[in-house]
């Protein structure tokens, strides 16, 4: 992203972290980037923040949430989306004061803020398993597993985000009772195969 490195610049995740874990405060006034369902969560967590929301902007010709999800954000709350947009640079020194955005047709806005978010282009939860030294998928980013959800190490198993970007909660669940039960065989026989293959690829 071109332009300065201000404070006022957070992924989804840090700015979860930071109102809902430590109460921080975030600013005043922000931009969304990303109309994905993630996108509206921070929205939401924005405005538990107290923070007021400038516009929602992506490079999509549409949002890619469920409709009323959209226009409660439009309608309800007064938050612009603007399609067909992009984050072109971030302003500001010490802490971020504008981001400016090019629509489609090449035409250039300054949004002023002192917040922006960022939501989308997420990659797999790894850093433990990166730093456990659990060999990664090229292709992911995320552990290499195979369909009982082993990784290449005997005992290290990988589900949920760790090994998808940002899955629901509900599918995350879903996915680490189906794990457990290959834990539960790993446990009573002790049993490895040679070489896991890798089932996302």
């Amino acid at each position: 992203m071109p332009g300065s490195r201000p404070a006022g610049v957070y992924t989804t995740g840090e700015l979860q972290q930071a109102v809902h874990l430590y109460g921080q405060h975030i600013g005043t006034r922000a931009v969304v980037v990303g109309a994905e369902p993630v996108a509206y969560a921070a929205l939401d967590t924005l405005r538990r923040a107290g923070v007021a929301v400038a516009a929602q902007v992506t490079p999509e010709r549409r949002h890619g949430t469920t409709p009323w999800r959209a226009a409660e954000a439009r309608l309800w709350h007064g938050v612009p989306l603007l399609t067909g947009t992009a984050v072109a640079e971030l302003a500001g020194r010490g802490r971020l004061s504008a981001v400016l955005v090019r629509h489609r047709t090449g035409r250039l806005a300054r949004l002023a803020c002192d917040t922006v978010v960022f939501t989308g282009d997420f990659v797999p939860d790894h850093e433990l398993a990166r730093r456990g030294g659990v060999p990664l998928a090229p292709g992911t980013r995320a552990p290499a597993i195979d369909a009982a959800f082993r990784t290449e190490i005997p005992g290290v198993f990988a589900v949920g985000n760790v090994t998808h970007a940002v899955r629901a909660a509900g599918a995350v669940a879903a996915e680490g009772r189906r794990a457990a039960a290959s834990v539960r065989r790993f446990l009573a026989a002790g049993e490895w195969p040679p070489a896991v293959r890798a089932a996302r690829e």
